[in-house]
């Protein structure tokens, strides 16, 4: 009796393994173009050095949210370091520190494309205004270099 209850246990519970065993589900990445958001102060910054483009890959930014924020500079100038961070406008929460890497993108323009991978914190304000503090170290055609300082605010919402 005991070698039947045994068998028919083992047998229940190797059931029971493999129905809650399920195929894994494929997540399929989204590829999102990078676009100006609607709260956003400035897409398009104008500058002695050059122009710069700020887009985000996510209308609205929820917070506790991966997203992105692509820098795009269109000038004849190399750049040679971005330092770049967050903080909230109508809230001060610390600094967010940016860290762009430049990404490969086939252009037949001169175009120089960096993305920084970011989330932003909750806070108890259903939206929250942040800004981002840019300081761009380039270098001209003469090995001159050009330091370029600009913000960039824009709102999230609370996830």
């Amino acid at each position: 009796m005991f070698k039947i209850i045994a068998v028919y246990s083992t047998l229940v519970f190797i059931l029971c393994l493999c129905l809650g065993c399920e195929k894994s589900k494929e997540i399929k990445e989204k590829v999102i173009e990078p676009k100006c958001i609607s709260s956003q102060s400035n897409c398009f910054i104008k500058s002695a050095s050059g122009d710069f483009s700020l887009l985000f890959n996510q209308e609205p930014v929820i917070t506790e949210t991966p997203f992105n924020i692509s820098l795009i500079s269109q000038t004849k100038n190399t750049i040679k370091n971005i330092s770049a961070h967050m903080e909230g406008k109508n809230m001060f929460m610390g600094k967010v520190p940016l860290f762009f890497q430049q990404a490969l993108v086939n252009t037949k323009e001169q175009k120089q494309h960096y993305i920084a991978d970011t989330m932003l914190g909750s806070c108890s304000e259903e939206k929250m205004r942040w800004v981002i503090y840019f300081k761009i170290t380039l270098e001209d055609p003469n090995g001159e270099s050009l330091i370029e300082h600009f913000t960039v605010e824009f709102d999230s919402l609370r996830f």
